[in-house]
């Protein structure tokens, strides 16, 4: 793990379509998906977090949407597809990416905390490596329910005054307000 780290964030639906298609085929190929789609929907304003070796190597990858909860009245990330190419796995990138994440989150003036969705089978990553942590939230969609999808839903404050408890505090579950056949 030597090698030169470099991240690069951009608006993914501003990117040129060549790099978009590298990057669906990366997360495709990631997530071991046979079928080569757009990740992120254009209905949403999706930025795009890439990690590269070298300046040239796409390793590693996540997106981020800017939404709003009707319920806290504050503006929050939800971060989606984030994934490292299995030949980079266990060698620290994934823990870099999500310290990069993090700090881009904090110094933004519009993300005062963020949600993701994880499968179980990953939640000792994300915990082990990361200060998201697990609550006992339901995010909602439309026909989307996080429960019964079977993920646990990740939180993390940017705001020293927007605690866990908080969040807690009002409610149980947020609706995403997302467009049909898009859930994060």
């Amino acid at each position: 793990m030597d090698q030169n780290i470099y991240f690069k964030i951009d608006a993914y639906h501003q990117l040129p379509m060549m790099e978009r298609k590298v990057i669906d085929s990366f997360v495709c190929h990631c997530f071991q998906e046979k079928i080569i789609r757009p990740i992120h929907s254009k209905m949403l304003d999706f930025q795009s977090v890439r990690m590269y070796v070298d300046e040239k190597i796409l390793i590693g990858y996540a997106g981020y949407v800017i939404l709003y909860s009707d319920v806290y009245h504050k503006t929050f990330a939800s971060v989606s597809c984030f994934c490292i190419d299995p030949l980079y796995q266990r060698h620290g990138y994934g823990s870099k990416l999500l310290r990069y994440i993090e700090q881009h989150f904090a110094k933004q003036d519009n993300i005062y905390f963020s949600l993701f969705t994880c499968e179980s089978s990953k939640l000792s990553f994300y915990i082990k490596h990361s200060d998201w942590r697990i609550v006992p939230l339901i995010l909602t969609s439309k026909q989307y329910h996080s429960r019964v999808l079977g993920l646990s839903v990740l939180f993390q404050s940017f705001d020293s005054n927007f605690t866990l408890q908080n969040l807690m505090d009002q409610t149980d579950r947020i609706d995403l307000n997302l467009p049909d056949d898009i859930f994060i």
